[in-house]
């Protein structure tokens, strides 16, 4: 999900290895305007619209609701913008009215702040601090508990191939952060896996967009005056939640793993009876056979 010009058609292409979605360079706004749902190889990728577009955005929020409503397990990625290093609050908005009709969403997805520029990107991946000034920005106004954590986030340079190319597709290994990490293991690794009831997704208010932006953007605003101790409490609290998320998810696999044994041993030993059983039969039916030929003899 993300707004008109975030890119998403472009990379979710990247994913499939083939451009199935139309995207590129489209003059005043972008190229998805419904939702548009493509079963591959790969996946089953669902590509929304944005709400920024006010023209379209009713025609958006439904269909946002709609794949949402689809049920079932999904990776939730929002993709977001940067213009001159500062967050697009349009984006924000986006994810916080996102969350409104579908809570269950959580801090279980990922971000794609794609398309920025190599000064920023630069800028970004140098200071720590330049990089939690702007998520602390992205995520003014949304609850913790809404907030992924921050390794949940992949920045995207500007790709030199798709400088307003219409339907370029570039794997989705080549595509790599400040951290080597490759967009595909990105997707695959980190993005985490959720499952989103039917029956608990609601309409996406678009009424509240243009109000919530607003309160967004002057949050954001108070959001940089803080001073330096509370910017850096929050970095360390967001360094914390990052190292409890990995312990848990280290947990999680070797339970996984634990289970996976477990059920391994108590297949062999059903094996085992199952064989022990055929045996036996086998020996009582020739012990009936050589019995029945010794009586006729």
């Amino acid at each position: 999900m993300g707004n008109p010009g975030a890119g998403k058609s472009t990379l979710l292409n990247s994913l499939m290895g083939e451009a199935l979605f139309k995207s590129g360079l489209n003059i005043g706004g972008g190229l998805t305007y419904q939702l548009d749902e493509i079963k591959h190889k790969n996946g089953h990728f669902l590509d929304t619209p944005g709400l920024a577009d006010e023209s379209l955005r009713k025609e958006a929020g439904k269909a946002i609701s709609e794949g949402l409503r689809m049920g079932g397990q999904f990776k939730v990625l929002f993709f977001v913008t940067e213009q001159r290093g500062r967050v697009v609050q349009q984006d924000a908005t986006t994810i916080q009215l996102v969350h409104e009709a579908a809570p269950e969403i959580g801090d279980e997805y990922g971000i794609i702040v794609n398309m920025v520029s190599k000064g920023v990107l630069k800028k970004l991946n140098n200071s720590e601090m330049a990089k939690h000034d702007f998520l602390n920005a992205l995520f003014a106004g949304i609850p913790d508990a809404n907030r992924c954590i921050y390794s949940n986030i992949f920045f995207v340079g500007k790709v030199d191939v798709l400088e307003d190319e219409d339907n370029v597709v570039v794997p989705p290994e080549t595509i790599i952060d400040a951290n080597g990490l490759s967009f595909r293991k990105f997707i695959d690794e980190v993005v985490p896996e959720i499952l989103i009831s039917e029956e608990k997704v609601e309409d996406v208010n678009i009424e509240k967009f243009t109000e919530m932006t607003r309160k967004l953007e002057k949050m954001a605003t108070e959001m940089k005056l803080k001073d330096e101790t509370w910017k850096e409490e929050r970095r360390q609290f967001e360094k914390k939640r990052i190292k409890d998320a990995e312990e848990h998810k280290k947990k999680m696999e070797e339970l996984l793993e634990m289970e996976r044994k477990n059920a391994e041993a108590k297949s062999k030993v059903q094996e085992a009876k199952i064989q022990e059983a055929e045996e036996k039969s086998k020996k009582e039916t020739e012990e009936n056979l050589r019995l029945k030929a010794v009586s006729k003899a």
